[in-house]
């Protein structure tokens, strides 16, 4: 059996690297259509997503990004209401409120996408470090500790030819037959 002897512990900001926006452009990207039809799901979700804060927070719908609260606190007031059954302010029901918590992950996930794919793209400086990073590494012999689940760790290890990863929560993956199968320890995929 090989055993793990690097681990790697990483940080929000090592995705930054990959093109994500770190945590202080995280809401600027989030509202962010350039490049986007007028009429597009991502523009209708963000509308969305203005209209809310609007109601809620008394925050105009063309504010920017910088007046908008914290992303945390946004979820935190949704879940706070939608979870014990309370309106958040007059117009949303814990329904409404499950419907934009819905809303904020897929714009986020699209956001991340399309960030993810512009860099690939690109290939600044700051994608070449980071694809030179992953090419020193050793899949058999190193561990990622992450601060967030991080997709980038995900996918440039799956391109270096590691297709399952252990999360160490009795997650479960797609295998090659798209089905379902629970991860097994890292060490015994790669005996």
């Amino acid at each position: 059996m090989r055993e793990i002897d690097h681990l790697l512990i990483v940080g929000a900001g090592f995705s930054h690297y990959a093109g994500l926006p770190l945590a202080s452009d995280f809401t600027e990207k989030l509202l962010d259509l350039e490049g986007f039809q007028e009429t597009g799901p991502n523009a209708l979700i963000v509308d969305f997503l203005r209209k809310f804060i609007y109601d809620t927070f008394d925050h105009k719908p063309q504010a920017k990004a910088e007046f908008w609260p914290y992303l945390e606190d946004v979820f935190t007031c949704i879940d706070l209401s939608a979870n014990t059954g309370h309106y958040l302010g007059p117009n949303y029901s814990p329904s409404d409120l499950r419907a934009v918590r819905r809303a904020l992950i897929v714009r986020i996930i699209r956001m991340l996408r399309r960030a993810f794919t512009k860099a690939k793209t690109q290939r600044d400086k700051k994608w070449l470090t980071l694809k030179e990073f992953f090419a020193n590494t050793q899949p058999d012999r190193c561990a990622f500790l992450s601060m967030n689940w991080d997709t980038v760790i995900d996918e440039n290890m799956y391109a270096r030819g590691v297709k399952q990863i252990d999360y160490g929560c009795n997650a479960y993956f797609i295998n090659d037959d798209n089905k379902l199968e629970r991860a097994e320890s890292i060490a015994r995929l790669l005996r």
